[in-house]
């Protein structure tokens, strides 16, 4: 029996995920005999639904920074499943790597596909990441935007948030192993 979890970060999108819901439901009913579906409702929460799941497939319905939670749960299980996306983010940095339709309804016809992508998998110090790592203020304001700010301002809230660390930046230094 075939188990999928999707794990939605309703914040994501503007909250456009109830248009796209029933489609990406559709789609999963055909191939899955199970399929559960998960809100994060704050920050960490996708990290415990990664790290507690028992499901053949992922499914993430959100950004960059849902993804990589996920992602930090499931490194920590011995069996990891496969990890479908669905992008809802403000950039959607990953999604754009992997040649994902940024278009839920694009992406979710992706899924029909059963394409397998594999990717890397790095950690620094006790994080994983997928799609880059980065140190310094500007990746910290990049980190420090609120849910509100995107969906408020899109992509502009990084810019302006970046704008704000940057007049404060001070060098650093940094040991790389």
């Amino acid at each position: 029996m075939l188990k999928c979890l999707v794990i939605i970060n309703p914040s994501s999108g503007k909250i456009r995920y109830k248009e796209y819901l029933p489609e990406l439901t559709k789609v999963l009913t055909h191939k899955f005999n199970e399929i559960e579906f998960v809100y994060t409702e704050k920050k960490g929460d996708g990290i415990h639904y990664g790290r507690t799941i028992n499901a053949d497939t992922v499914i993430v319905v959100g950004g960059d920074g849902t993804i990589r939670e996920v992602v930090n749960g499931l490194m920590q299980q011995k069996y990891i499943p496969k990890l479908g996306i669905i992008p809802a983010g403000t950039v959607n940095d990953l999604a754009r790597a992997l040649n994902i339709p940024l278009d839920p309804f694009q992406a979710i016809a992706v899924l029909k596909k059963d394409t397998v992508k594999y990717i890397d998998v790095g950690k620094l110090n006790e994080t994983y990441f997928i799609s880059l790592v980065a140190i310094g203020g500007i990746p910290q304001a990049i980190h420090d935007v609120q849910s509100e700010s995107k969906t408020k301002w899109g992509r502009a809230a990084y810019f302006f948030n970046g704008a704000k660390y940057a007049m404060k930046q001070q060098p650093f230094t940094y040991e790389m192993k």
